[in-house]
């Protein structure tokens, strides 16, 4: 709380404002690794209170880490370096960014939402993983992406799902067939 309050002050003095930012980023990364629960508000105070210039290093330091983690690791400095640049970043430096975050849900949303339903669909066939595959057919129908969605889920990409897997297939399908 009291770093909160020392970099919601911008008149805070330089030395003071980038000591409270290197404790939230140690905060960050050390619950990256040993998850207790500090995460998401260290990120959270760091995206809110800091500067453009201090977010644009921040975004370095994140970027050199991301390159040396693999897994969900990668993927949660991956979350935080697209919230950390929402405001600046692109559309291609966005789906450079979630392609090699491993960030395929928002990789997949964003295309969508520009319209590359084409390249969307390329994308989703490579999911092996049916929970996700499902979840990403559901983006697709989200877009009004209906037509693609029946596609991929008529390709065969699901054979045999059982269990939860199975009421989601099944809840897609009629989803998509009831449009």
């Amino acid at each position: 709380e009291a770093l909160r309050h020392c970099l919601a002050d911008e008149r805070t003095y330089r030395v003071a404002r980038d000591n409270c930012i290197e404790v939230l980023f140690d905060i960050y990364r050390q619950d990256v690794y040993e998850s207790h629960g500090f995460m998401t508000s260290a990120a959270n105070q760091l995206v809110r209170y800091t500067t453009s210039l201090e977010r644009d290093r921040l975004a370095e330091q994140i970027r050199t880490l991301m390159t040396k983690a693999g897994g969900s690791v990668r993927q949660s400095y991956g979350k935080f370096l697209l919230d950390l640049q929402k405001e600046i970043l692109g559309d291609e430096a966005y789906l450079h960014t979630c392609r090699e975050a491993g960030l395929t849900s928002y990789l997949i949303d964003r295309l969508l939402a520009l319209c590359h339903s084409d390249e969307a669909a390329r994308e989703t066939q490579s999911i092996e993983n049916e929970d996700q595959f499902l979840g990403l057919v559901n983006l697709f129908m989200h877009h009004k992406q209906n037509v693609m969605a029946e596609r991929l889920v008529k390709a065969g990409r699901i054979e045999k799902p059982t269990g939860p897997v199975r009421e989601g297939w099944k809840k897609s399908v009629q989803s998509v067939q009831a449009t």
